[in-house]
């Protein structure tokens, strides 16, 4: 029995290991409904124009403590992307795939999914709008700008 499972453990390791690295590909593409689909990999829609330098940050299981941070990518100029996804059993070991997109003049994309097969990809539909969600965005500092400097409160005024 034991020998069983040192078996499957080492064929496990042998189809992880020949098949190459796993690398997650996909499109952005514009729509009036925004969504992420898993496509398989002859798709015509991943030969469409899409959206360029949309930037996402991609994370593998990230509802748990050990989150897997693939990184932050962009699509190129025809909405097409592709990273490299160094975590082990990626492509054919379960996974959640995180994914938090955004691009000025677009609304903010934010799903998990299932990690796609290396057969398949994904298409990340987005919607022409105002990103509310902008991190970067300093409300307070950019209240405060409007406010005539000599009217605006001191710190520790209330």
């Amino acid at each position: 029995m034991r020998n069983y499972f040192i078996l499957i453990i080492l064929s496990l390791c042998f189809v992880g290991c020949t098949s190459g690295p796993y690398v997650l590909k996909g499109k952005i593409l514009e729509g009036n409904n925004p969504r992420v689909e898993v496509v398989g990999q002859d798709d015509e829609r991943l030969q469409t124009q899409g959206v360029g330098f949309y930037r996402m940050n991609i994370k593998i299981d990230p509802n748990r403590i050990e989150e897997f941070v693939v990184g932050d990518i962009e699509s190129d100029l025809t909405g097409t992307f592709a990273t490299q996804v160094n975590h082990f059993g990626a492509g054919f070991l379960l996974y959640d795939l995180g994914i938090v997109g955004r691009k000025q003049g677009y609304s903010p994309t934010q799903e998990i999914l299932p990690l796609p097969k290396r057969n398949q990809r994904i298409i990340i539909y987005v919607k022409r709008g105002r990103d509310f969600s902008n991190a970067e965005q300093d409300t307070i500092g950019e209240t405060l700008k409007m406010i005539p400097a000599k009217e605006r409160p001191a710190v520790g005024d209330r």
